[in-house]
C-alpha cells in the first residue's frame, strides 16, 4: 500500500478541494465518473474520500468499502445517511463545515490514522 489518496466525487467540487490541499503531500487520484472506478485497484490506496451524491453512488461505495483501510465518507443527500449505519470504521465528513474547518478535521483524522 502506498501513500496514495483516491477521491470519488461525481459533483467534482470536493475532489478539487482535496486535490488542491493534499497533492503536495500525497499522490491524489480523482474519479468523477462511476464507470471509472473499475479502472483503479482500490487496494493501492491508503485513503479514500468518497462523496455520495445519489443512490447509485451508495451502491458503488458498497462494492469496495471492505478493501480500504481509511475511508472518509461525505453524504450530500441527508436521507441516504442511514444506508451507511452498518459500516464500521468510516470517518464521516460533515460537508456543511467551512473549508478551513473541514481541512482541520481531515488533517486531524489523517494524523490519528497514521499513529
Amino acid at each position: 500500500m502506498s501513500n496514495k489518496i483516491l477521491v470519488y466525487d461525481t459533483s467534482r467540487g470536493f475532489s478539487r478541494f482535496i486535490k488542491s490541499k493534499f497533492e503536495s503531500q500525497f499522490e491524489v487520484e480523482v474519479i468523477n465518473n462511476k464507470k471509472d472506478i473499475k479502472k483503479h485497484n482500490i487496494t493501492d490506496f491508503k485513503t479514500i474520500f468518497f462523496i455520495v451524491n445519489d443512490v447509485l453512488d451508495s451502491l458503488v461505495f458498497s462494492s469496495f468499502y471492505y478493501d480500504v483501510s481509511t475511508v472518509f465518507l461525505g453524504i450530500t443527500i441527508k436521507n441516504l445517511e442511514t444506508r451507511f449505519d452498518h459500516y464500521d470504521g468510516i470517518i464521516n465528513i460533515n460537508l456543511d463545515l467551512t473549508k478551513k474547518e473541514l481541512l482541520q478535521y481531515i488533517n486531524n483524522q489523517l494524523e490519528l490514522q497514521a499513529s
